[in-house]
């Protein structure tokens, strides 16, 4: 699903930096909740692109849309030195595609948060032979 996320981009370059920063943006179907936060990953605190909360409309699910948001949204926190953080998964789809793409994850009685360090990501490709760090 192609998709255009020049909202992200924006949200991204005037925010990377800034702790706390928040949005919610919309990209034909899909709903994104977005943040700047600092966290803690195996133990190494680094600065996070959140993706907090997503929607997908009814008859647009499973079409692709949160693959094209990765794809997107992966080199995008590369470029600006942050990891990125999905945060209470509760779609088996997605911590499917999101172990496919090489995120770690914690898990807790409400669901499983994972991330992305910079350093896995390859333009929208990973090489899992990278170290895991944040």
């Amino acid at each position: 699903m192609k998709l255009n996320f020049e909202l992200l981009d924006t949200f991204v370059e005037e925010n990377s930096r800034r702790q706390g920063a928040r949005a919610r943006l919309t990209f034909g179907p899909l709903m994104v909740w977005f943040r700047i936060a600092g966290r803690m990953m195996n133990g190494v605190p680094g600065l996070t692109i959140d993706i907090a909360d997503v929607e997908v409309e009814e008859g647009e699910r499973r079409k692709g849309a949160f693959r094209s948001l990765l794809s997107h949204i992966e080199p995008l926190a590369k470029k600006h030195g942050v990891a990125v953080y999905v945060q209470s998964i509760t779609n088996e789809h997605v911590i499917t595609e999101l172990q496919r793409r090489g995120y770690q994850f914690s898990i807790d009685g409400i669901g499983s948060d994972a991330w992305l360090s910079p350093t896995l990501i390859k333009s929208h490709e990973l090489d899992k032979s990278d170290s895991p760090s944040p």
